[in-house]
């Protein structure tokens, strides 16, 4: 299902591309894109940001022109929220708040949400199969975190961080009318 930005959105996005086109040249570098991402919360790596302009480098030339900067900034709200929701859900589990699923908050939840009665020993083979520091006594958020990917990968569930959703052509021509 293709997904229409609104003018405001279309606007804000150039706004927000005009604050890091730094030399004011109609593309964003991948140290102007670096500061982007950082503004946001984010802090990618060199790579990441390579692979970021990559990704959306439609015509090759390694910087990011408005159109795709616009593919490139939906596609990380997408990623955030998604990560916002995978939070969430931690912390539905996370009765202790003490940013860590142990065996008795797991046992809770499968007993109230699932319907299913673990034994400790299950619940203890659960927590070691998602933890990653087989030290810890607990699933912290980062292991949760890639135990959902994974899943999702499994179940083919999980989004493609595509541009195949929106349109080049169209951020163009939103564009050109906005300069009308």
């Amino acid at each position: 299902m293709d997904e229409k930005l609104t003018p405001e959105q279309i606007a804000d996005f150039k706004e927000a591309f005009s604050l890091f086109d730094h030399d004011e040249n109609g593309s964003i570098s991948a140290v102007e894109l670096g500061e982007v991402l950082k503004a946001l919360g984010q802090n990618p790596t060199k790579n990441e940001l390579t692979d970021m302009i990559n990704e959306v480098d439609v015509d090759g030339n390694g910087t990011v022109e408005f159109a795709e900067f616009v593919i490139l900034m939906t596609n990380k709200v997408k990623e955030i929220s998604k990560q916002d929701e995978i939070k969430e859900a931690f912390d539905v589990l996370d009765k202790e708040k003490d940013e860590v699923i142990s065996v008795k908050e797991l046992k809770y939840f499968m007993r109230k949400v699932a319907h299913i009665k673990l034994s400790n020993e299950e619940a203890e083979a659960m927590i070691e199969y998602a933890t990653k520091d087989k030290e810890r006594k607990g699933v912290t958020f980062g292991d949760f975190q890639a135990i959902v990917e994974e899943m999702g990968q499994m179940n083919g569930s999980q989004q493609n961080n595509s541009n195949h959703n929106i349109n080049k052509d169209d951020i163009q021509e939103e564009n050109e009318d906005d300069n009308d």
